[in-house]
């Protein structure tokens, strides 16, 4: 996140219900200096590694995945908020 100049994309995907799409019309300069950050939880992590789609860099496009770990809602809507 030292790169990201004060702009930072954030979203997030719990429960492994939603497809993580890649962002369109992005500059070259944003995508060196905008952070693009995606939480999900172990399930949605879970799906995404047994599909193929994220591997040891830990990136799908230009989303950064962050895994959220111990959430404090067993329904995943409640901890998306």
């Amino acid at each position: 996140m030292e790169q990201c100049r004060g702009i930072v994309v954030a979203s997030a995907v719990f429960g492994n219900f939603d497809e993580i799409n890649e962002p369109k019309n992005i500059s070259e300069y944003s995508k060196q200096t905008v952070c693009f950050l995606m939480f999900v939880d172990e399930e949605t992590e879970k799906y995404l590694r047994s599909s193929g789609r994220l591997g040891a860099s830990k990136k799908i496009g230009l989303w950064r995945i962050i895994v959220a770990r111990n959430l404090p809602y067993t329904d995943a809507r409640r901890s998306g908020k």
